[in-house]
């Protein structure tokens, strides 16, 4: 028997005993639910100050001055969604995933 054989032969139940001797005491859950206005980034942040030349432009490269990368952005932009193209194909896809579980669920229960 090799070496690594004889050591993972000798470590797992090795292992799984000590494992299995270890105290659970002290291991319960301590955390709480927090209400949610507590955690609201008005109140969070409302120390911060932040300049508005901090947010780069919205048009930022164009600051470079780089034909090649004004292209780039310009291709990315045009072939992009909008945010509501992304939902609404977000939305199809749930539909259809939802349609296809309870079809499924079905056909694991035997029923057609």
């Amino acid at each position: 028997m090799s070496t690594r054989i004889t050591l993972a032969v000798v470590a797992v139940p090795a292992l799984a005993l000590i494992a299995g001797c270890a105290s659970m005491d002290g291991l319960a859950p301590h955390s709480s639910t927090r209400d949610a206005s507590a955690l609201a980034a008005q109140q969070s942040l409302r120390d911060a100050h932040v300049a508005d030349a901090a947010w780069p432009a919205r048009d930022w490269w164009k600051a470079l001055n780089d034909a090649q990368l004004d292209a780039l952005i310009d291709e990315a932009v045009h072939g992009s969604p909008t945010l509501n193209i992304a939902a609404a194909r977000a939305r199809k896809w749930i539909v259809i995933a939802a349609r296809w579980h309870r079809s499924s669920a079905r056909d694991l229960a035997g029923r057609r």
